[in-house]
């Protein structure tokens, strides 16, 4: 195996090339990992996502799929949703790892998910601590799932919804 490590403004990660991978997935998860959510599209779990899923279920951890319909036309606020109502729903907390099986639409999506299910108790929602601002929503915020209070949307942190997490 090849380890390439790309740094970033925003940090810094490991990519793992070399044969055998999809089935050493385990390997890349975090032991501090509550669950697991395998988001992929429909074609893709039907190729792998069984193999993929037996893999991932050697950490002992709960495995969620969350399967995405194909296509460009689906990198959407409603399957935003669909992910975090899926999430929501399997009782995942913010210690989840989320597993991107697939590229283009589920790559972009998922990790936009990852970065809002699992953002700092910090981030979410400042607004709300100040009584004269109160929470802000915009045009970009989609409508509360399941579980949620809100989406928020902290002016003075960065633009998009931020779940809030009970």
């Amino acid at each position: 195996m090849h380890t390439v490590q790309v740094d970033t403004p925003g940090g810094h990660y490991p990519i793992h090339i070399g044969s055998g991978r999809l089935d050493a997935l385990a390997d890349s998860i975090p032991a501090d990992a509550t669950a697991l959510a395998l988001v992929t599209s429909t074609t893709v779990a039907g190729l792998y996502g069984a193999r993929v899923q037996a893999a991932l279920a050697t950490t002992g951890k709960p495995v969620l799929c969350i399967e995405l319909p194909d296509g460009e036309r689906h990198k959407t606020w409603d399957t935003l949703n669909r992910i975090f109502d899926a999430l929501l729903a399997g009782g995942l907390d913010r210690k989840a790892v989320l597993v991107a099986l697939g590229g283009g639409v589920v790559g972009d999506i998922c990790g936009f998910a990852d970065l809002r299910f699992s953002c700092p108790p910090a981030s979410a929602p400042a607004s709300a601590a100040h009584p004269d601002r109160g929470p802000a929503r915009d045009s970009r915020s989609p409508a509360p799932g399941p579980g949620c209070d809100r989406h928020w949307h902290d002016p003075d942190r960065r633009p998009g919804p931020t779940v809030r997490l009970p």
